[in-house]
């Protein structure tokens, strides 16, 4: 910021007024001439003084030039002095302009900039979700941020810890097959593992052409009669057939058509 302080006013003769009312001859007087004027610019607590201009002569201009405001926003204080107690008219010009160092102001920060006046939001810190700094994993570790957590970070493991941020051993004893209809169902198993093992038997299965019925017989171990077209897709698909023989299969059968083929009857 700037500041102009200016001593204003009009010179003219000054003299006694006589007992009759006339005036006798005056002297030039110049009210602008009459304090010598200083000011002091006080920091936003009231006391603290920033900067003085006391360096002209009586009835001269004072200015404080490129003044940075180093509390930022907030209320600063102008105070204006003379040197005698005759009356003096000034006039204040104030100009302030945007010149903040931008930086990151946050002290807790790994890029803290002491000499920035004005946050510019690129601040480092241990809770913004990335690994900064001397940060040892994603905000944890180092000067600044909290001790890292070391456990699990497996989701599928037993001892899965969601808050691990630096990957430790995993306990995956308590994985197994846990369907009780598989050959190698694991009662102690808390957690599928996907690995569960039936057993099967290979048959042919025949789709028999019946274009003029709304139906298809499909003959196979099971003598399974289905009404409208049949459709088995996914090997993760399982058709329960009259029987219970579970047909897993890979393909879809249309009216009105003839297939032969092979497929695992598992149960």
């Amino acid at each position: 910021m700037s500041i102009t302080l200016t001593p204003i006013g009009a010179t003219y003769l000054a003299g006694p007024q006589n007992a009759n009312g006339s005036c006798s001859p005056g002297s030039n007087f110049n009210p602008q001439s009459e304090n010598n004027l200083s000011m002091e610019l006080i920091a936003t607590n009231g006391s603290t003084v920033i900067t003085t201009a006391n360096s002209q002569p009586t009835g001269s201009v004072e200015t404080i030039t490129d003044q940075t405001l180093t509390d930022g926003s907030g209320t600063y204080y102008l105070k204006i002095e003379g040197s005698d107690n005759a009356t003096q008219v000034y006039q204040i010009q104030i100009s302030i302009t945007n010149t903040a160092i931008l930086g990151c102001t946050d002290l807790s920060a790994h890029n803290y900039d002491p000499s920035a006046t004005q946050d510019d939001g690129s601040c480092l810190t241990c809770s913004d979700g990335i690994m900064n700094g001397d940060e040892v994993a994603i905000d944890c570790g180092g000067a600044k941020c909290a001790a890292c957590i070391t456990g699990c970070t497996d989701p599928m493991a037993c001892d899965y810890n969601p808050n691990a941020q630096i990957s430790g051993s995993c306990d995956y004893s308590c994985l197994g097959c846990t369907d009780p209809i598989a050959n190698n169902f694991d009662n102690s198993a808390t957690i599928d593992n996907g690995l569960c093992t039936y057993d099967c038997n290979t048959s042919s299965v025949t789709v028999i052409d019946n274009t003029n019925v709304n139906s298809i017989i499909v003959t196979s171990m099971d003598n399974l009669t289905t009404s409208g077209p049949l459709t088995l897709t996914a090997d993760t698909v399982r058709y329960q057939a009259q029987n219970s023989i579970l047909i897993n299969a890979d393909f879809t059968i249309d009216m009105g058509s003839l297939v032969s083929m092979d497929v695992d009857s598992c149960h």
